[in-house]
């Protein structure tokens, strides 16, 4: 097995599952979105330190479905005993002990924030449970809108706004999360299968959906932001007409239609969101 290990595992790892051509900008977004222009020149620290949270919480999600993905994703480096278990463990742990010191340092707020997120995540862990299974998505999707509390209470944002945010992009990827993941229960023998049905799971997707559009009217009204409240209703035309066909049969293919769209959806809004702000 060592010969097939690559010579720097971590980077190869890094390179397939957490790329920086996308996970540097989306750690921008989603840190910057709620930082006022004043604060801007640490945006940088701040979009570190994200990254860090966001690698950390993307590794963790590795090590809890190996198992699932050693059926599903055998191919992969990790699943497929190209880089060890160890290595990516200490990685995320790293990488989270690192985030949360740094956003700490940047503001006592934002560090309590975070390690509410952190602390739900592994509560969650510890005591999993097929009673409520939607319980699932939403704490792991906490990562998100946990890297929008860095930058906006670490940077001085607007509390409101910062929240309003944060819930827009927590219940994006949530919905993002529960739809797009029916595509990831094919194949699986049924121990290994998240006790939600794929109706059950698209049904819950387009709740979430639904809340998210809530939220981003509620955050226009509080603050008018024409870019902002466009690209929500471009990408989120996009998640709706691709949730019909889910809904009307929720299997793999239709799922795969919003791996992409979902994802954009809770984020590219952001980019709109900071290019307003820089502009007023």
């Amino acid at each position: 097995m060592d010969e097939l290990r690559p010579r720097n595992g971590l980077r190869a790892y890094v390179g397939e599952r957490f790329p920086l051509r996308w996970s540097a900008p989306v750690s921008l977004l989603l840190t910057g979105a709620p930082v006022p222009a004043r604060s801007w020149a640490w945006l940088p620290l701040a979009a570190i330190l994200g990254w860090l949270l966001l690698f950390g919480a993307r590794a963790w999600d590795d090590l809890v479905d190996l198992p699932r993905d050693r059926v599903r994703r055998p191919e992969r480096l990790l699943p497929g005993g190209a880089i060890p278990e160890s290595t990516v463990r200490r990685a995320a742990v790293v990488c989270a002990v690192v985030g949360f010191l740094g956003t700490l340092a940047l503001s006592t707020a934002a560090g309590v924030a975070v390690a509410a997120c952190i602390a739900a995540r592994l509560g969650w862990e510890a005591r999993r449970s097929r009673e409520i299974p939607v319980a699932g998505p939403l704490v792991v999707n906490l990562a998100f809108p946990a890297l929008v509390l860095v930058g906006g209470l670490g940077l001085h944002g607007s509390r409101l706004e910062v929240a309003l945010l944060a819930a827009f992009v927590w219940t994006g990827a949530v919905a993002h999360e529960l739809a797009h993941g029916i595509e990831e229960e094919e194949g699986l023998p049924a121990p290994l299968r998240d006790p939600l049905s794929a109706a059950t799971r698209a049904r819950w997707g387009l709740v979430f959906f639904v809340a998210s559009l809530g939220v981003a009217l509620v955050l226009l009204v509080a603050r008018p932001d024409p870019l902002f409240g466009a690209a929500v209703a471009a990408t989120g035309g996009v998640v709706a007409l691709r949730f019909v066909p889910l809904l009307r049969n929720p299997v793999g293919w239709n799922a795969r239609r919003l791996r992409v769209a979902g994802f954009v959806y809770f984020v590219a809004p952001l980019a709109g969101h900071m290019a307003w702000s820089l502009a007023g």
